[in-house]
Order: structure tokens, then sequence, then C-alpha cells
């Protein structure tokens, strides 16, 4: 983790010397702020920049075969959006968005999910505790709302989530899920999640054991929405089972090493057939056991992490992917 994230000495000094939201002129801490979208869904991303109070700098990554042109643009003064095309995966289209952000002259990335909704002066909060704390990793505490409210998504998808002063290796599962969060344009994720989740947690931990002080903003500054599908049973336990076996291989090994040091290979057969079923089976158990259906996945994720098997969640697909380990030790 880049020493530019460690927590500040000199909080007043940023607090004073920080130019009002959207402007790009350099604080003391010679910040400089942008936007940052990846997005596979068009009409989404589109809407939320739409209904951003930001008066500022955006950059979309449209990841994988999304179409550059397909997204529409709103036009508002002083909003000046950028779309770029970048890889496929959930760590390397963040990484591609650091990247552009960083040789644009821009100090720290603002991630924002395309499905979020923000309250008002939500975005604004968000960034008054970034340039306080420029040096933090900041999360915006979100409101997440389910659209089918199943004794599961109550369990699986609280109300918001908490960061400042937690652990970081006791974070729970839920964390794994960072629809808002403010990173140097520094920072890099683990590719080895690609496809699979779990890269913002992954960061969390590594930066808790290197100093890094992980804070989030005091209120509720925004809603995630969880469809009928993405919030049903059936795709919260393998959500679950995702999140536990990066937690596992997390846990059993150096962080360092998974980023650095470790890739993902073919797909396992033997992987793919644990993982649908347990999948399954916690997703049959849940109807009369909520508790039971956390217990097997978490269990089923752990069991993977042994085996070095990662879950994907890119596709629809149940296929897990051999992890193998370069060099380094445990």
């Amino acid at each position: 983790m880049p020493d530019q994230l460690r927590i500040s000495e000199n909080t007043e000094e940023t607090i004073e010397s920080s130019p009002s939201i959207g402007e790009d002129a350099p604080s003391g801490k010679d910040c400089r702020f942008v936007v940052l979208i990846p997005s596979v869904r068009p009409a989404e991303a589109s809407r939320l920049i739409e209904r951003m109070d930001w008066p500022g700098a955006v950059i979309v990554g449209a990841s994988g075969a999304t179409p550059v042109d397909s997204f529409e643009i709103p036009e508002r003064e002083a909003l000046r959006v950028r779309i770029e095309s970048v890889p496929i995966g959930y760590a390397s289209a963040r990484n591609a968005l650091l990247d552009i952000a960083r040789k644009a002259g821009y100090s720290h990335g603002i991630f924002v999910d395309d499905d979020i909704e923000f309250v008002s002066g939500g975005l604004s909060e968000l960034l008054r505790t970034a340039r306080r704390f420029p040096e933090a990793f900041v999360g915006g505490k979100v409101r997440r709302r389910v659209e089918n409210q199943g004794a599961l998504a109550r369990n699986v998808l609280p109300g918001s989530f908490a960061l400042a002063g937690t652990s970081p290796a006791s974070l729970s599962a839920n964390v794994l899920v960072l629809p808002l969060s403010v990173e140097s344009t520094e920072t890099r994720f683990s590719v080895l999640l690609d496809f699979t989740g779990g890269e913002d947690t992954e960061l969390t931990r590594r930066a808790g054991r290197q100093g890094v002080a992980l804070l989030q903003t005091e209120d509720i500054i925004a809603e995630e929405v969880y469809g009928s599908t993405r919030g049903s049973t059936h795709a919260l336990v393998r959500r679950l089972i995702c999140n536990h076996a990066v937690l596992g291989l997390i846990r059993d090994r150096r962080t360092e090493n998974l980023v650095l040091a470790s890739r993902a290979v073919n797909p396992s057969r033997v992987g793919g057939l644990l993982y649908h079923s347990a999948a399954i089976a916690a997703t049959l158990s849940a109807r009369f056991s909520p508790s039971l259906a956390l217990s097997l996945a978490k269990a089923a994720g752990y069991g993977l992490a042994k085996l070095q098997l990662l879950p994907t969640r890119l596709n629809k697909r149940y296929e897990t992917c051999s992890v193998e380990f370069l060099g380094g030790s445990r």
C-alpha cells in the first residue's frame, strides 16, 4: 500500500486549505478528486451521472465489450465526463480507471457503483470526509434496499456497514461490497479476484495490516437497490460462497502474496461441481433456516479456499478457477 494512504498527521492544515466541492485546485495535501464509474450498463451509468450533484470530472469505464458510444452523457455546466474502454473483470477495470486518473493528474478516485442513488448532499459529505483524511481509505455509508425482502436478504444485506473503529481482520463479509469508496490513484486491486469480486475487501485487509486508517462517512449518503434477481436467495447464496472463499484465501495466505504472487489458472470441473452443489443445498435450506443457509455458504467458501479454488461471479455459470501461488511464504 502506498505511503500516500497513511493517515495524515496534519489534518487541520488539510481542512483549512481544502477547496470546495468540485474544484480541482490543489489543497494543502495537493489532492485532486475525480469520480470513477466502472460499468457494463450504459443506461444505469448515464442515469447516475445525470442525478449526481458533482460539478467536476467523471471518468466512466466501459468494461469488456460494452460500446463506448452507448453511454448518453448529460450536458451540465462544469460537468466533464470522459468515457474509456477498460478490461473486463472487477479488479482490472478499477486498476485501469485509477491508471487513467493518475495520468490525468488526479490524486484520488471516488469509486461509485452504477446502481447507487445519492441522498441530497451525499456526494459532498463523502468528499469532505476524503479531504479531511486524504491518506485514509474512506467508505461511504450506504443503505441497501432489497425488492425481494426474504429472510436471507435481511441477514446478508443489513441497512448499512461500518468501517470506522473496526479491525480489518474482523470486518464482516458484507463489507466485500463497497459501492462507494475513495482511494489514492496509486492503489492497486488484486487481479486474482477479477471474476469473484471481493477485491475491495482484500484491499481493506491489506491497508489495515499496513497501518492505513479505515473510515466511513458519519451519515448514510446513498442507497443501493437490489432488484428481485440480484436480491434472490440463490444469488445471495452464491455471493456469500464467493465472499467466504476470498476471505479464506486472505486468512490462509499473506495478503501481499495474494496480490503479487498468485494467479487464476484453468477452471476446475470438480470445484465447479462442489460450488454448484453447495449453492443448491444452501438455497434449499434457506426456506427452513436462514442461519443454516448462511453456515453452509460460509463452510463451502472456506472449503473451496482450502482447495485453492475461487468461484467465478461474472457470469451465470457455476465454475471455479484454481489458484496458483508463484512464491512467497504463508
